[in-house]
């Protein structure tokens, strides 16, 4: 079978693959946030995976190369093979999946397949509206269109993050939830607006990601090395902070680092001004909050 994500569906499709093929194998497209949590849980499962990434590295689409080669390396130090650079080409087999062409001089065997690719929003029920969308509907920091008493929350709203000034397309449950009470509030006539610090997090078998901010906006990448491996450190743990053109604070990514999180998301609440403390700020023994001072 060739399964599109959905929330929880893994878990189930493995669960009837497992003991129907012996333990997989499977091929998960898609070196997102949802393709490595699924790697992760099917390999946890007891199945064989290997993950396409059509970039470089796992979490381009928000990681640095730091970050996101540690996340190649620790997956592939959990048993599962990444291929990165990988857009595959083609599914084949007889009657089922049974190979993932990843171009034309690799392939991979597999049971089944997963795309973890995203999603595209359905824009078919604002066909012959007014409605303005591009990739998504876009809706103001009340999460109204430009619709009078129509509004627009979720994965199908770019909602306006003064922030960052501009329309923002955020595709994590956290956003549904915090649009989804925004939109209601209002909608039942209230007046809130939207001031969050865009947040999101993931874990693969024992690592922890959390992050907060807008990777688009990144011009460079501070990593502040908190522990490594060796040393009597247990696993990695460390923070990529993430610093726009203009010097200021633009998105953090906590990896396996707990305990700052209110000091993080404030660097980037308040797009504090770091340039000229760059250097220090990457070491073990800068004090992040006296950036909030």
């Amino acid at each position: 079978p060739v399964v599109r994500w959905h929330t929880g569906v893994f878990k189930a499709v493995a669960d009837v693959v497992r003991p129907a093929r012996g333990g997989g194998p499977a091929t998960v497209i898609g070196g997102g946030v949802l393709g490595v949590e699924l790697a992760a849980t099917l390999t946890t499962l007891g199945l064989a995976v290997d993950l396409a990434c059509a970039k470089a590295h796992p979490w381009d689409k928000f990681a640095g190369e730091h970050t996101g080669r540690f996340i190649a390396r620790f997956l592939e130090n959990h048993r599962i093979s990444v291929h990165t650079g990988s857009r595959p080409l083609r599914l084949e087999g007889a009657g089922r999946v049974q190979r993932v062409v990843l171009d034309e001089d690799r392939f991979v065997q597999c049971d089944f397949v997963v795309a973890a690719v995203g999603a595209n929003v359905n824009r078919e029920i604002l066909r012959g509206t007014p409605v303005t969308a591009e990739k998504a509907i876009l809706v103001d920091d009340r999460c109204r269109t430009n619709l009078e008493h129509v509004y627009a929350a979720g994965d199908c709203a770019a909602v306006f993050d003064p922030l960052f000034g501009k329309h923002r397309l955020l595709d994590h449950w956290d956003n549904a939830a915090t649009t989804g009470k925004l939109a209601g509030a209002n909608m039942a006539g209230g007046d809130e607006k939207y001031s969050a610090v865009n947040y999101f997090f993931s874990d693969a078998f024992d690592l922890s990601l959390s992050g907060w901010g807008e990777a688009r906006l990144v011009d460079r990448r501070l990593i502040r090395e908190i522990s490594a491996n060796g040393g009597g450190a247990s696993k990695p743990e460390f923070v990529e902070i993430g610093v726009g053109s203009d010097g200021r604070v633009a998105q953090v990514l906590a990896v396996n680092h707990q305990g700052e999180d209110e000091v993080l998301r404030q660097l980037v609440a308040r797009r504090v001004r770091v340039d000229g403390k760059e250097e220090a700020i990457k070491g073990r023994d800068f004090a992040l909050g006296s950036l909030l001072a």
